[in-house]
């Protein structure tokens, strides 16, 4: 499975995002889902799922889209991301992989078990 964050590609990783090796992000295919376990010392903010066929979108209470999976093909994933609602300063847009101040362009990352390890 290939999922496309940002400008990077992230191909067969089991973990896009880890914080301290514990999983933050995974994106599963069959069905499609986006799986999200911020870090246990972030305030808790409740979400929600919302699930069509052919994407998966997480979003806070107040309607914060905070991940949103869509099935290009049978084994493509777009991911669009954005963890400041719930206190992680991660975005992902056009560019690349914003985390802080740090910019991530146009990385292909392949076979790692977690694609990006923060802490």
């Amino acid at each position: 499975m290939k999922v496309i964050l940002g400008s990077n590609e992230f191909i067969d990783c089991p973990t896009l995002l880890a914080y301290k090796g514990k999983s933050v992000l995974r994106v599963e295919l069959n069905p499609l889902r986006v799986i999200l376990e911020p870090p246990a010392d972030l305030p808790p903010v409740p979400l929600l799922h919302h699930t069509t066929d052919r994407s998966d979108a997480i979003f806070t209470e107040v309607n914060q889209a905070v991940a949103v999976a869509t099935l290009i093909d049978a084994e493509t994933v777009y991911l669009v991301l954005d963890l400041r609602p719930i206190g992680m300063n991660i975005v992902a847009d056009l560019r690349g992989i914003h985390v802080g101040r740090n910019l991530f362009v146009g990385n292909v990352i392949e076979g790692a078990p977690f694609g990006i390890n923060l802490g």
